[in-house]
């Protein structure tokens, strides 16, 4: 490869710092900064290397086109402004740009003043919430006097004091979401059981099997009645010659089973 000469070296190291070049010396032709040159992109930075190099000035004309043509494509296809004066060339740039500014200036003016009147049309067709006590004042209607609030819960409220002045939207869906969190409360309370419990029966008087139960067994010589009765022993057959014997020991047995049933009872 090739060593590359001094003049390729310094024209890659200005190219290379093309930002901060002010200007090309005193002395050096325009053919040997052109390339240097096209890598120009500001107006105002070529005008001072005009200014600091005045040996290439009247010659850079075709670097003025390029930048026009850059910066300004409408008004430059539009206008096709040439200087009289070659070393005028600058003049035709500031005449582009000023023209653009104008213009740019003017669609601003325009845009805002479209984006006015959409705004306004919207407010006139959006609805707004006016507070009630402030529209009674505006038409001199006088307030009504304020109801006394129901406390047991069966009435539907939102609440104390006045939320209807909200303007922007999420107050708007704030006071929604608190009037509904309020109504789910009351329906709660209305699905409660709310009734008076039933008051006791009172027996205003005994009943009359109780009562004779009582009464007979306060009678005196009269026991309960036990669960077990007594039962009643098989007569046993009487001989006929033994009639009267018979009939005396059947007689004993007899009172002595009802004693027996006496002193258990």
């Amino acid at each position: 490869m090739p060593v590359k000469c001094l003049v390729d070296l310094a024209t890659q190291a200005c190219i290379k710092n093309i930002r901060h070049l002010d200007g090309v010396g005193d002395y050096l032709p325009y053919e040997n900064v052109r390339t240097i040159l096209m890598r120009v992109e500001n107006g105002a930075q070529l005008r001072r290397i005009e200014v600091n190099s005045p040996q290439i000035q009247g010659l850079t004309g075709e670097i003025w086109l390029r930048l026009i043509e850059k910066h300004f494509p409408l008004e430059f296809r539009n206008k096709a402004y040439k200087p009289a004066n070659p070393d005028k060339w600058h003049k035709v740039y500031e005449k582009y740009k000023k023209e653009h500014d104008e213009a740019r200036e003017e669609s601003e003016r325009q845009l805002a003043s479209s984006l006015a009147g959409l705004r306004q049309n919207k407010e006139q067709k959006t609805s707004r919430i006016v507070d009630q006590k402030a529209m009674r004042g505006a038409i001199g209607e006088p307030s009504r006097s304020r109801r006394p609030q129901d406390r047991s819960g069966s009435s539907l409220r939102f609440g104390s004091g006045s939320r209807t002045g909200t303007m922007s939207g999420a107050s708007v869906m704030k006071k929604v979401r608190r009037e509904v969190k309020e109504v789910a409360r009351i329906h709660g309370n209305l699905s409660r059981n709310i009734g008076a419990p039933r008051p006791l029966m009172k027996m205003a008087k005994a009943p009359q099997a109780l009562i004779d139960e009582r009464r007979r067994a306060a009678l005196p010589g009269v026991g309960r009645v036990s669960s077990n009765p007594v039962r009643k022993p098989a007569e046993k057959p009487v001989k006929s010659g033994d009639d009267k014997g018979g009939s005396k020991a059947y007689v004993e047995t007899f009172g002595a089973i009802q004693l027996k049933s006496l002193c258990t009872s």
